[in-house]
């Protein structure tokens, strides 16, 4: 039975958009500046390059193979191994299944920390309710997915906004990291899982209007945003961070300071834990 194709260049391109710029850039932002420091922007941006060759290549074989189960298709074809093609297309949903695990669980901790609700309750939740709408039909979670993209988009150029005012102050060296080179390369490894998704899209090809041209342009259309959106908006709690934890600001972060974001988030009561713009969330 063929699928419906629903999907214009708009929509697919807000889709791809809206798995970048989910829950994953802010549940990951304490546990990154608590690795890289200030510089922690370099290691969004260095993620983002690097998600880049990789989604690149998903929008190559799109326009070649314009097929779900992507994984399954372009390891089939090229190696012409079903047990191959089997074992990487498990992977991948065993990759999918911990994602959104791990989001759910994101979310269920904000929620927690706003009303007291369960943790695990909300994520469960969470889940059963985009699991619903998803069944539904492409088209509705198409509508959805807009809706919440651009909610999403607007929050993070609300914290651009507001930050804009601390960005340029005198004093921040946003190149100081605690564990220099290598606390951004760990940093990097953690913030890219904020980038898993562009995958996503090359998935809607058999519900997406002429996929062998959409589904490229997609790709290539949203995948400036995200990267330059989440760059930006990690320069204000930057600024902000070293101006209330580190006086004197012209001094570098020292190299003993204690790791506390090691905690469920209920528990984290360190006084550097209470500075960081977003919760500190251990999923």
């Amino acid at each position: 039975m063929a699928l419906r194709k629903e999907l214009s260049l708009f929509s697919a391109t807000l889709y791809g958009v809206g798995i970048i710029l989910g829950a994953g850039i802010y549940v990951l932002i304490g546990h990154a500046a608590d690795i890289a420091g200030n510089a922690f922007w370099m290691s969004f941006a260095a993620a983002a390059i690097i998600a880049a060759f990789t989604g690149l290549s998903y929008a190559e074989l799109a326009g070649m193979f314009p097929k779900t189960a992507a994984e399954y298709v372009y390891t089939r074809q090229a190696f012409n191994r079903p047990w191959l093609s089997f074992a990487v297309q498990w992977l991948m949903i065993i990759t999918l299944i911990i994602s959104a695990s791990t989001v759910a669980l994101g979310f269920g901790g904000y929620l927690s920390r706003m009303t007291g609700f369960g943790i695990e309750a909300a994520a469960a939740l969470l889940i059963v309710a985009l699991s619903a709408l998803s069944y539904l039909g492409i088209k509705e979670s198409a509508r959805y997915n807009i809706i919440a993209t651009l909610v999403e988009a607007s929050g993070l150029a609300l914290v651009i906004a507001i930050g804009a005012f601390f960005i340029f102050r005198p004093g921040i060296d946003y190149f100081s990291s605690p564990a220099g080179l290598g606390g951004i390369l760990s940093a990097t490894s953690l913030i890219f899982f904020a980038y898993i998704g562009f995958e996503e899209l090359v998935n809607l090809s058999e519900e997406t209007k002429n996929a062998k041209r959409i589904i490229p342009k997609a790709w290539s259309c949203r995948w400036p945003s995200p990267p330059s959106c989440t760059c930006w908006s990690r320069f204000p709690p930057s600024a902000s961070w070293a101006r209330k934890a580190w006086p004197p600001p012209r001094r570098r972060w020292p190299t003993s300071l204690p790791s506390p974001c090691r905690t469920p988030l209920a528990s984290c009561r360190s006084s550097r834990c209470s500075q960081l713009p977003t919760p500190c969330w251990s999923y």
